[in-house]
C-alpha cells in the first residue's frame, strides 16, 4: 500500500526541482541574452537591465500609457515597487 505522506513527498520534491531547474534556466537564458546583446550593439544590456527591461514592458504594454516627462531612470526606480498601488502612486506623482 502507498504512503500518501511519502507519494506527497516526492510530488514536493519534484516541484521544487522543477522550479529551480526553471529559474536555472531562465538565469543562463538571460546571462546569454546579455552577452550576445552587448557584443551586437554595445554597453547596457546587462542581465540586470533585461530583467528590467522586460518588468517595463509587462507594466507598459500599451506604449501610449507611457509618460514622455520620464526617462528610464525614472521608471528603473518605479520598477523597484513590488506592490501596484505603490507603483500607480509613484508613477502619478513623478508625471506631475
Amino acid at each position: 500500500m502507498l504512503n500518501p505522506s511519502n507519494t506527497e513527498d516526492e510530488a514536493m520534491t519534484e516541484n521544487k526541482t522543477s522550479i529551480s531547474y526553471h529559474v536555472e534556466s531562465e538565469y543562463e537564458l538571460l546571462v546569454n541574452l546579455a552577452k550576445d546583446l552587448t557584443a551586437r550593439n554595445g554597453r547596457g544590456f546587462s542581465r540586470s537591465n533585461l530583467t528590467y527591461m522586460r518588468k517595463f514592458y509587462l507594466a507598459f504594454p500599451k506604449c501610449e500609457i507611457v509618460s514622455h516627462k520620464l526617462t528610464w531612470s525614472h521608471y528603473f526606480e518605479l520598477l523597484k515597487c513590488d506592490d501596484r498601488m505603490e507603483f500607480q502612486f509613484y508613477f502619478h506623482k513623478a508625471k506631475e
